[in-house]
């Protein structure tokens, strides 16, 4: 390292460099080099340029300066990480003598368990009859890719032909968060979707949905994609991830169980499937007013 720099911001390259050599996804990158950056100037407007003499009371103060400063609860979280992973790579990489780790006293910021909203039957089935551009065939057959399947946008859009079986409906799932790859399913009206692109598309290798000049399909691509057929269907445009979302609470109401359903998402955990049930309260609350004791006292 070179020693006529003092700031902590000094260890950014040797940084990135570790974590592409972890082989980090680019967004991941992107992620940890912003935040990172202004971890290293608030650090440094405060003379602490040496990661050994970051303490406990220098992390919660950094804390408390973020949450002052209008970050919400999972931005504060995400620099929370960075920090975290910084501090451990530099100890990791030098080994400082009689060096102890901060992080040790000072807990993750909590995250309200809050779930957005699932994109919701009606519209999607609305987006998918409003498919009847020039790119309506395409279009059709990612909506229903990306409901049927649960996917994240960012492993529809990384899919290749060879990952996907048209006929028996199987998709391999290789860019998976974590590089961790599965396996999830595409029922009848998804295979019978697909397989009516892929007769425009042909039979080649490649990227599996295609953009405009034959390139592989951007997460904006898909997101202007998602934009354009709620238009054309008078609907309002669903974010992305709330595919995922409605995925997983129509497979529930489907009679899908936690343990099936976290495999196919992908978790590692049941706790994180789990918090799909509290999407299900007006399920409960329908099932109860058909049933309630008390009504029938009356």
């Amino acid at each position: 390292m070179p020693t006529t720099d003092k700031t902590l911001r000094r260890w950014l390259d040797a940084f990135m460099l570790a974590k592409r050599a972890e082989r980090k996804k680019p967004a991941t990158l992107k992620f940890y080099k912003d935040k990172f950056i202004k971890v290293a100037r608030w650090f440094d407007e405060r003379g602490i340029a040496d990661p050994a003499n970051i303490t406990p009371e220098h992390l919660r103060e950094f804390l408390v300066w973020l949450s002052g400063g209008g970050h919400n609860a999972g931005g504060i979280h995400g620099y929370y990480r960075v920090v975290r992973a910084f501090v451990r790579w530099w100890a990791a990489d030098t080994e400082p003598m009689n060096w102890r780790d901060p992080f040790l006293k000072v807990r993750a910021p909590k995250v309200p368990d809050e779930l957005l909203d699932p994109v919701e039957l009606a519209t999607v089935r609305a987006m998918v009859a409003a498919c009847k551009t020039r790119r309506g065939v395409r279009n059709r057959a990612i909506i229903t890719t990306l409901f049927d399947t649960g996917m994240r946008a960012s492993e529809l859009t990384g899919l290749d032909r060879a990952d996907v079986d048209e006929i028996s409906g199987v998709v391999m799932v290789r860019q998976g968060k974590g590089d961790k790859g599965r396996i999830v399913f595409l029922g009848q009206s998804a295979r019978r979707a697909l397989r009516a692109y892929l007769r425009e598309r042909g039979e080649n290798s490649g990227p599996l949905f295609l953009a405009e000049g034959g390139r592989r399909l951007s997460y904006r691509g898909l997101r202007e994609i998602i934009q354009y057929a709620a238009k054309r269907a008078g609907v309002p445009p669903p974010p992305l991830h709330a595919f995922r979302r409605g995925f997983a609470v129509e497979s529930l109401r489907g009679g899908m169980n936690v343990v099936e359903l976290a495999r196919i998402l992908g978790h590692s955990d049941l706790e994180t499937t789990q918090r799909y049930l509290k999407l299900l309260n007006d399920d409960l609350r329908e099932a109860h007013a058909r049933t309630s004791p008390a009504d029938k006292i009356n």
